[in-house]
């Protein structure tokens, strides 16, 4: 009966895409026609300009009251960051009024190919915040990844959170490490069955911690991004579903190691049976995570939605 009415739940849930969908996502359903005949899921975009607008229109007096509000959710806010947070905080009231206009119970926004070209604001922590409150929230208008974070939080009642899938270490900043180094820890990575589950958006609702360290933006000095730590020993379970959305791909693992890594700003090791089989039939980077062993549930899921499943 959960299961079910999990499967209900999605059928009546809406998604809002802040921003055009990117042409580099193509492990993602576009044809939202679709995704609303096959999974029942109202997929809704808002043009990037619209959400700026609105931005622009939110009163100092609002963006004080939340500021007032969220300073119980970090250690401390140091004085150079309050006016890339007070950004933020204008995002998530803007973000909330589509929301609450539109009747969106998830969102999803193109933060990195479409937002930063015009304005620098980053979204991590109003969407990390939406989740704390209930509402799926992904970044970079990856539409599956976000349909993935729907299906686990709505089987599960638990909070989800995105990430990408890599095989190779951590980067201090901008880019990505030498390729000698990456081939290397690959290497390693097949050998130990030892992924890395990395990005900027941590809900506290999953964290160990009450509060949130404040952070610049994948140590660029711009932006801010907040970060907490994930439960070291707990079980997981990740998900994508393909972009014909006929197929989803369950990996189930174990957390071995949580870091702030900069860039992205929280890493997460997660120990599974077999990378080399994740390597070979992922659709993608970016994966839905949530606690525990769900995949029982999720391939009744499959069964009830009469799509397939791969299970690692």
């Amino acid at each position: 009966m959960k299961l079910l009415s999990g499967i209900e739940y999605l059928k009546r849930s809406k998604l809002i895409v802040f921003g055009s969908i990117p042409c580099q996502n193509l492990s993602s359903q576009w044809c939202l026609e679709y995704i609303e005949r096959v999974l029942g899921i109202e997929v809704k975009t808002i043009p990037l300009d619209n959400l700026l607008k609105e931005i622009d229109k939110i009163d100092e007096k609002s963006v004080e009251e939340i500021l007032d509000e969220w300073r119980a959710m970090f250690e401390e806010i140091s004085e150079n960051r309050v006016d890339a947070l007070k950004d933020s905080i204008r995002m998530y009231i803007a973000m909330k009024k589509f929301l609450e206009k539109e009747g969106g119970n998830a969102l999803t926004i193109n933060c990195l190919a479409d937002l930063f070209k015009y304005r620098f604001i980053t979204p991590c922590i109003p969407l990390a915040k939406f989740i704390d409150e209930g509402i799926i929230a992904g970044c970079e208008a990856d539409i599956n990844v976000a349909l993935s974070m729907m299906i686990l939080s709505y089987i599960s009642r638990q909070p989800s959170i995105m990430g990408n899938i890599y095989l190779f270490r951590p980067w201090p900043g901008p880019g990505f490490p030498p390729t000698d180094t990456r081939i290397k820890d690959i290497k390693e990575s097949l050998r130990t069955n030892i992924v890395r589950l990395t990005h900027d958006v941590i809900p506290l609702t999953m964290s160990i911690k009450d509060k949130f360290i404040l952070e610049d933006y994948h140590n660029t000095g711009r932006g801010v991004t907040a970060y907490a730590p994930l439960k070291v020993g707990e079980k997981v379970t990740l998900l994508r579903i393909n972009p014909s959305l006929d197929e989803i791909f369950i990996i189930r693992g174990k957390i071995v190691r949580v870091e702030d890594t900069i860039h992205c700003r929280i890493s997460v090791w997660i120990k599974v049976s077999d990378v080399k089989a994740i390597a070979e039939n992922a659709y993608a980077f970016h994966h839905a995570m949530i606690y525990g062993d769900w995949s029982k549930e999720l391939i009744k899921f499959a069964e009830l939605m009469n799509i397939k499943y791969k299970l690692v």
